[in-house]
């Protein structure tokens, strides 16, 4: 038996010293690496640009006939480097959730306050590669309990909606990761346009058309039973849902009419199949910021007394600090928060802020006065972590999530 080893390695150690060999390892890596970086970006088109992506398969199938057709491809090492490439892709996923266990979440879990950050895009494949070495971190040591993200669904032009590929499945995984480590989970439906990753207001003729709504409440409630089945702490039934139906652009008492008519008849529904916690995440400081609004235009236009929220168990908005100094920053955070605790105690829901936005690192500084404004009467929040201005984000994290 040793003879026989010894036989081997030195067949091996014959092999390595022949160049011809060494220069065919190393162009195979290299064309596993190329061929990985082609698909990635591949994945990059199918996400934010279809039409590109169809005509980038088109043509690499026409290559590749026309190679097999003049017999250019040697199919073994062909082959070779295409498991390789997989290999590339797959690992930094594999490294991600293999160590956690996948079983099934024994029991639902509610921190006292909610101390949560929010992942933006970790749920769009080639995205969740960018928001890896955060959701690798050590995320307790900044005093985490809970974890935030959204489900991408695109809206077509006739009003269809579908899940961005592979969305679902990689939030069932980063769910069954993060219980595993003991984090209370939120989701939400996150509704994008028709054309790549467009977050925003969504055509006119598609709010306008009736299948859009059947579709809206179909995506909401698979997505709570997917919920329950995973047991997901909280769901968010809607994510913006102002900057989505358009009031920003367009704020009618019309529009107004049918997100509150539709919040209250989807609320029951869900309530059907989902057994935890529900929330509203709504996006009130867009209106103000974005197009210049006082809280007393916003109040003309949306009366509080309309926004009732009694069957939910959150209400909250985004958080937003865009302002180009402190006073304004202070002005906007104690409006806001007036806002959304008089709709809270109406509603007999609890406060959360769900999300955080900002455009300048220094804006971070001014989260502060939100959550001094709410104080006592906050039930929590989720801070987004991103991974531009993420030291100053952490330090505001360890500030208010450990003290």
């Amino acid at each position: 038996m040793s003879d026989r080893l010894s036989r081997i390695l030195k067949d091996i150690l014959a092999k390595i010293k022949n160049k011809a060999l060494i220069l065919s390892i190393v162009k195979l890596i290299l064309a596993a690496i190329g061929f990985s970086v082609l698909v990635f970006f591949l994945l990059i088109l199918l996400f934010v640009a279809e039409p590109l992506f169809n005509i980038s398969m088109i043509s690499l199938v026409v290559i590749f006939t026309l190679l097999c057709y003049k017999k250019k491809i040697k199919w073994r090492r062909f082959t070779i480097t295409i498991l390789l490439s997989l290999l590339i892709i797959s690992s930094p996923y594999i490294a991600l959730f293999l160590p956690y266990s996948l079983s099934a979440y024994p029991e639902r879990h509610y921190p006292d306050k909610i101390k949560g950050i929010r992942f933006n895009t970790a749920t769009i494949l080639p995205m969740l590669l960018f928001d890896m070495p955060l959701i690798a971190s050590d995320l307790k040591k900044l005093g985490v309990n809970s974890v935030y993200f959204p489900i991408f669904y695109r809206v077509n032009h006739d009003g269809s909606i579908s899940a961005l590929p592979f969305s679902e499945t990689v939030a069932r995984l980063l769910i069954k990761r993060f219980h595993s480590l003991g984090f209370s989970i939120a989701v939400s439906p996150a509704l994008i346009g028709p054309e790549g990753l467009s977050f925003g207001a969504l055509p006119e003729e598609v709010l306008e058309n009736k299948k859009f709504w059947k579709e809206l409440e179909r995506v909401i409630l698979d997505l709570s039973e997917m919920a329950e089945e995973e047991k997901v702490e909280i769901l968010f039934v809607m994510n913006e849902p102002e900057v989505v139906l358009g009031l920003h652009k367009n704020a009618t008492f019309g529009g107004l009419t049918r997100m509150i008519n539709f919040s209250q008849k989807i609320v029951k529904e869900v309530r059907e199949r989902f057994s935890g916690r529900v929330g509203w995440h709504a996006a009130l400081g867009g209106d103000m910021v974005h197009y210049n609004w006082s809280v007393d235009s916003f109040e003309l236009f949306c009366p509080i007394d309309m926004l009732n929220f009694s069957d939910y168990d959150y209400y909250g908005s985004t958080i937003i600090s865009v302002y180009p100094n402190e006073t304004s920053a202070r002005k906007a955070a104690e409006d806001l928060v007036r806002i959304q605790m008089e709709i809270c105690n109406m509603s007999d829901a609890d406060l959360v802020f769900p999300e955080t936005f900002w455009m300048k690192d220094e804006q971070i500084d001014y989260f502060r006065f939100y959550f001094g404004y709410a104080n006592s009467s906050l039930l929590g929040s989720f801070i987004t972590l991103a991974p531009f201005g993420r030291e100053r984000i952490e330090k505001v994290m360890k500030e208010l999530y450990l003290s």
